[in-house]
């Protein structure tokens, strides 16, 4: 066999193995990224392309959500993206008196391979002039999603989900939900929350109402003795009875005639002198 045969298959088996490391990376990275948060199509958006990086910018159209901006992977910040986020809550159509706060944090995830994960929070509430500090609230976590596998004119990749649900929904892109759905799930877990504070309280008076009226019913048996046995209370360390002034002159009286009545019985007994 000729040398330049040996360097042939030297070069096949090279390239072999870099063709099968390249694609068991692949499968790996897209087997760890099943919701696609890193690996995902171009959407089709109006995005922030301000910058002299012009690639692909013919994919770039219009998105019926409007005039959001979504901010590239390239020019991407944090502050743009949660002002991204505040625009797109903004075009939610809620419940009329509900207002919300983007709550921004300075913690991020790095994902290894893939990218990294930003977090921002939306508070929900309904508060009244009656209630200016609302009992319940509502969170809407926003997750951002800066890949390092896609092109640089991609958007960063937007998710969010509600409070007690699972759900995962995407702010754009194919697997993005149109129709204004979010104010269901906002209103829902705050009539949930309201009714259980409501529950709570209610309950509360209740026992509260139990308790004031178990005192009186107790106040009445002690009346009623007061009235028949005048009231027990403690003198020099002993138990006396301490009447009224009317109930004690009859006890008096009654006394009386019953220390007279003795006194006779005593005489009527009285042994014979000797």
């Amino acid at each position: 066999m000729s040398f330049n045969s040996l360097e042939f298959c030297d070069v096949y088996e090279i390239a072999a193995d870099f063709v099968t490391n390249l694609i068991s990376s692949a499968v790996d990275k897209l087997s760890r990224d099943r919701p696609g948060y890193f690996i995902y199509k171009c959407p089709e958006l109006e995005l922030d392309t301000s910058s002299s990086y012009t690639s692909g910018s013919s994919r770039e159209e219009a998105d019926p959500v409007g005039s959001l901006h979504w901010v590239t992977i390239q020019r991407f910040s944090y502050l743009k993206s949660v002002h991204n986020i505040h625009a797109f809550v903004n075009s939610w159509v809620l419940t009329p008196g509900t207002k919300f706060a983007v709550i921004t944090h300075a913690g991020f995830k790095d994902v290894e391979g893939l990218g990294t994960t930003f977090f921002v929070d939306v508070i929900f509430s309904k508060p009244t002039q009656a209630c200016p500090n609302p009992l319940a609230t509502v969170t809407v976590s926003f997750q951002i999603h800066l890949s390092m596998l896609v092109p640089l004119y991609y958007p960063a990749m937007v998710t969010y989900t509600f409070e007690n649900f699972g759900t995962i929904f995407y702010a754009f892109g194919k697997k993005s939900f149109d129709g204004n759905f979010q104010k269901y799930f906002i209103d829902n877990i705050l009539d949930f929350k309201l009714k259980f504070f409501e529950d709570s309280i209610k309950w509360s008076h209740e026992v509260k109402e139990k308790e004031r009226i178990r005192k009186e019913e107790s106040c009445d048996d002690d009346m009623e003795e007061d009235n028949l046995f005048g009231r027990l209370t403690l003198r020099d360390g002993r138990k006396t009875l301490r009447f009224s002034e009317r109930e004690e002159s009859v006890f008096n009286i009654l006394s009386q005639k019953d220390s007279s009545d003795d006194s006779e019985n005593m005489k009527c007994h009285r042994p014979p002198e000797k």
